[in-house]
């Protein structure tokens, strides 16, 4: 018993000791969750992961690797939406026919696609009951479209419709439509008083890409070599909503229009080189008529060398 008691006090003392050197030599806590990234991991993911990074693939194609960047959940319910909302309402033609509208309209860039289907949707509501889209993405091996050639259409790109139930060129239904869609983000370079092209729409009011652009390194004349390549090249192009609803420039081309018509001397687009066949309402009546005389010039020496033929031959 004696013992036991004499034992009390030294274990007092280590207690004491074992105490005193917690504040000397404090333990390392670690208070940062496993499973939360830290805040400059937490910015990196948001930068690297907006909008403009959203990944979508082609119909039944799973994707080759697994994308660095996690689609947003919601976004990507929304993006769904959309595109089945655009084949619902489209009226396809041709060239939509041809590939089936899951693809066609599936190869919109995913920007362009919800800015239509929003477009679309307020514009069925405000009485035009049956717009939707008649043409969009297409091959450049089509062939199909004003440009000579075909890599110089946005339409390659996914980044381009031809809509339809609008009305035709300058009518009230089309007016509707160009003062919806510009809300949205869509525009309509042609102007609304283009026979041809009054129906063109994009969201950009960029028209042609030429050759140095990098989304001509992103397609063959079969397709896109990757949809997620053409898509970042694509938001490059594409233009805010808000500077797509700014007023033209002071050289848009309805005043160029104006000025050809009354002085006929005014200079086509620099872009109006590249169509195979330039309409006068888009690029003047002197490119219209330049076309005429070279095709009549052409005429004229075919026959003339036809004549040489029979006059040898005889």
């Amino acid at each position: 018993m004696q013992k036991h008691r004499a034992g009390v006090p030294a274990f007092s003392a280590l207690l004491a000791i074992a105490f005193s050197c917690s504040f000397i030599f404090p333990v390392e806590v670690t208070t940062s969750h496993p499973l939360q990234p830290s805040v400059p991991e937490a910015e990196a993911s948001a930068s690297s992961c907006d909008s403009d990074n959203i990944v979508v693939y082609e119909v039944d194609q799973p994707p080759a690797t697994a994308s660095a960047c996690p689609t947003d959940p919601v976004r990507s319910v929304q993006l769904e939406d959309d595109r089945d909302y655009l084949i619902e309402t489209a009226t396809p033609g041709g060239t939509m026919a041809r590939q089936g509208p899951e693809l066609a309209l599936g190869r919109l860039h995913p920007e362009f696609a919800q800015r239509l289907a929003g477009a679309i949707r307020e514009a069925r509501q405000a009485g035009l009951a049956s717009a939707g889209i008649f043409s969009a993405y297409r091959p450049a091996a089509f062939g199909v479209g004003g440009f000579s050639d075909k890599f110089n259409s946005l339409h390659t790109y996914g980044l381009a419709v031809d809509m339809s139930g609008i009305g035709g060129p300058g009518s009230a239904e089309a007016r509707l439509w160009y003062e919806i869609a510009v809300k949205h983000g869509v525009v309509c370079p042609y102007g609304l008083e283009s026979r041809t092209e009054w129906n063109h729409c994009q969201p950009t009011r960029l028209k042609i890409i030429l050759h140095a652009n990098p989304l001509r390194d992103t397609v063959t004349a079969e397709g896109p070599i990757s949809l997620e390549t053409m898509f970042e090249a694509g938001n490059s192009v594409i233009e805010s909503p808000e500077r797509a609803a700014a007023p033209a420039p002071e050289t848009s081309d309805f005043k160029l229009r104006m000025k050809v018509a009354a002085t006929g001397r005014a200079e086509s687009p620099n872009w109006c080189a590249h169509l195979h066949r330039p309409h006068k309402d888009v690029c003047g009546a002197s490119s219209a008529q330049s076309e005429r005389s070279n095709k009549s010039r052409m005429s004229a020496l075919h026959q003339r060398g036809s004549s040489a033929r029979q006059h040898r031959s005889t």
